[in-house]
Formats: C-alpha cells, sequence, structure tokens
C-alpha cells in the first residue's frame, strides 16, 4: 500500500511537473508571439514613418519647383518688361535724333541759300562796278577788282568746305554713338545715354594780307556759320526710370545666378 501511495505521488509529481512545463511553454510562446508582435508593429511603424517623410519629401519639392518656376515666370515678366522699356527709350532717341538731324540739314540749307544769295550780290556788284570802268586805267582797275572777287570767292568756298567737313564730322560723330549705344544696350543692362559734344562752329578763314583796293562798294558781310545743335539731354524723369530699370534688371540676374546655384 506504501508503495501504492508512492506511485500515485510520483504520478501526481510527474503531470504537475508536466501541467508546469506545458505552462512555461505557454507562457513561452505567448512571450515570443508578443515580442514578434512588437517588431512587427515597430516595422510597420518604421515603414509609415519613411511612407509620410516621403511624402513630405515630395511636398516639399514640388512646392520648391513651383516656387522657383513662379521666380522664373516673374524674372521672365521682368525681362519682358525691360525690354519693352529700352524699346520705347530707343525709339524715342531715335526719333529724337532723326528730328535734329532735319533740323541741322534745314539749316545747312538755308545756310548755302543765303550764301548763296550773298555771292550772287557780290558778283553782281563786280560786274557793275567792271561795266563802269572805261579806260585803260578803269581796265586795269577792274582787272584789280576782278581779282578781289576771285579771292573773296575763294574765301567764301573755303568758308562754306569747312562748314561742311564740320557738319560731315558731326554726322559721323553721331552715327558712331549711336551705334556704340546701340551695341552697350543690346550687350548690359541699361544705361544713361549720354549727349554727344557739340560740334563748334569753324573758325572763320582770316583773309590773306593784299595792298588796300581803290574805294569800292564793299560787299555785304558774310555771317558765320550756327552752331550744330546738340541732343536734348534726357528728362530727370526718364533717368531716374533708366536707373530704377537697371537696378531691376541687376536683381533679376543676382536672383537667377542663386536659383542655378546647387
Amino acid at each position: 500500500q506504501q508503495q501504492q501511495q508512492q506511485q500515485q505521488q510520483q504520478e501526481e509529481q510527474k503531470k504537475e511537473a508536466e501541467r508546469v512545463q506545458a505552462l512555461q511553454q505557454q507562457e513561452e510562446q505567448r512571450k515570443e508571439a508578443e515580442r514578434m508582435q512588437a517588431i512587427w508593429q515597430q516595422e510597420e511603424q518604421r515603414k509609415e514613418a519613411e511612407r509620410v517623410q516621403a511624402l513630405q519629401q515630395q511636398e516639399e519639392q514640388r512646392k520648391e519647383a513651383e516656387h522657383v518656376q513662379a521666380m522664373q515666370l516673374e524674372e521672365e515678366a521682368q525681362r519682358r518688361k525691360v525690354e519693352r522699356m529700352l524699346a520705347i527709350q530707343q525709339e524715342e532717341q531715335r526719333r529724337r535724333t532723326e528730328e535734329q538731324q532735319k533740323q541741322q540739314r534745314a539749316e545747312a540749307e538755308e545756310q548755302g541759300r543765303r550764301a548763296e544769295w550773298e555771292r550772287a550780290q557780290q558778283e553782281q556788284l563786280l560786274r557793275q562796278q567792271e561795266q563802269q570802268l572805261a579806260s585803260e586805267h578803269e581796265r586795269k582797275e577792274a582787272e584789280r577788282v576782278r581779282a578781289e572777287g576771285q579771292r573773296l570767292k575763294q574765301e567764301q568756298q573755303q568758308r562754306e568746305a569747312a562748314q561742311l567737313h564740320a557738319q560731315q564730322l558731326q554726322q559721323q560723330q553721331e552715327r558712331q554713338r549711336q551705334q556704340q549705344e546701340q551695341q552697350r544696350l543690346q550687350a548690359s543692362a541699361p544705361a544713361p545715354i549720354a549727349a554727344p559734344a557739340p560740334v563748334s562752329a569753324p573758325a572763320p578763314i582770316a583773309p590773306p594780307p593784299t595792298a588796300a583796293p581803290a574805294p569800292i562798294a564793299a560787299p555785304a558781310p558774310i555771317s558765320a556759320p550756327a552752331p550744330v545743335a546738340t541732343p536734348t539731354p534726357m528728362a530727370p524723369h526718364e533717368q531716374r526710370e533708366q536707373e530704377r530699370l537697371q537696378r531691376e534688371a541687376e536683381r533679376m540676374r543676382q536672383e537667377a545666378e542663386r536659383l542655378r546655384m546647387p
């Protein structure tokens, strides 16, 4: 009977040990399941965080691209505005130059007509004086008067040639200035257009010394050519507007360089 009790106790102890072992295994399995679930949750959280971060980066990139595009559009609009203003200023400057050249040509034609009239008056006066000299002495005097008229005519021609040369030189300088100004405006930001230096009137040619002629009627004095008109300088508000456009163009250029930097 005692042996049977011992067997029962051993059997119970064995069952208890198996039950405890089963409980321990269940506990281990539960802990392992919890650990695996925590790992899975962490992985899911990491993936979700990466997805959210990727979406945020895409959104930031989209906003940055839209900002860059808006800046480029604004820069293009400003550039076109500056180009329009420069075109208007160039057209205004061209119109002023044409008007000044037209006025200069009209003044030159008027001076030529006046000189021609004065020359005709001198020749008529000399012809009248020649007709009045009938004797030998008068013929010699007429030859002297004719020589004096020839000298005056040569002096008049020299003055006209000097005036024509000054006008041609001024027109050549004006064309060169316009070409340089056009090239500078196309190559860089606009700058104030400087007025060309006025061309001084040619100095009158002093007549060579001659013997004192017999008293005759003096020809009408030949007036000195009028000074060539200089281009009208830009008004203060036009100067300020051009400086503002230059500053705006420089700002847009710096902004474009900043956007192109990595």
